[in-house]
């Protein structure tokens, strides 16, 4: 694993930071790594992580906030260029998330495995994961609402739960075609939501 390179900049530093603990926590889960472990991989001295960071929950806290902003940024981003039309968009999200699923360090879900460790310990660790998987269900309910589908609230539901499955199953299977089986649910459900012009699968 290649450490972060150490910079004079103090922002840069804080940024090392949370990425080093995005990185060491995804393989290997919160309570395994510790804040040396933090600190060497980011390339700082422990004082420099402690200067930022008051205690290793805060530090974890930020770095799933910035995990949270940095995933939603780049996979919405990737689903508003998958298609020409909203519904397009909408019928190409497995698409996205096979390429994520894919992607190479691949490990799973980061507030899944925060929810698993910090439940009845971190209650604002808890909170966040519960409101960063509340913003991913608004975002596909803003998806389906775009594609003006019938009862958008329940089908972004429903989609959402695949997605979350599949993620999970895949982190479990080392399986990534799971994703084509989860898009043919996934349209399977849409069909009776979508304008009947675009039911056709993308």
């Amino acid at each position: 694993m290649t450490a972060f390179p150490q910079t004079k900049d103090t922002t840069d530093k804080r940024a090392a930071l949370l990425d080093a603990t995005i990185l060491l926590t995804q393989a290997r889960g919160f309570h395994a790594v510790g804040i040396d472990a933090i600190a060497a991989e980011a390339g700082v001295t422990k004082k420099t992580l402690y200067h930022h960071f008051r205690s290793k929950e805060e530090l974890i806290l930020a770095a799933l906030r910035r995990y949270d902003s940095q995933f939603r940024n780049r996979f919405l981003r990737a689903v508003e260029t998958s298609g020409e039309t909203p519904c397009q968009r909408l019928i190409s999200l497995f698409d996205v998330a096979r390429a994520d699923f894919s992607a190479t360090g691949f490990n799973g879900c980061l507030f899944v495995k925060a929810a698993g460790e910090f439940r009845g310990i971190s209650p604002e660790i808890l909170r966040f994961c519960t409101e960063a998987k509340t913003l991913v269900l608004e975002a596909f309910e803003t998806l389906c609402r775009d594609a003006d589908v019938r009862e958008p609230h329940i089908l972004a539901e429903q989609l959402f739960i695949i997605y979350e499955g599949a993620c999970a199953a895949i982190h479990v299977t080392g399986r990534t075609d799971i994703t084509d089986n989860a898009k043919a649910a996934a349209m399977t459900l849409m069909a009776p939501y979508l304008p009947a012009e675009d039911v056709s699968p993308a």
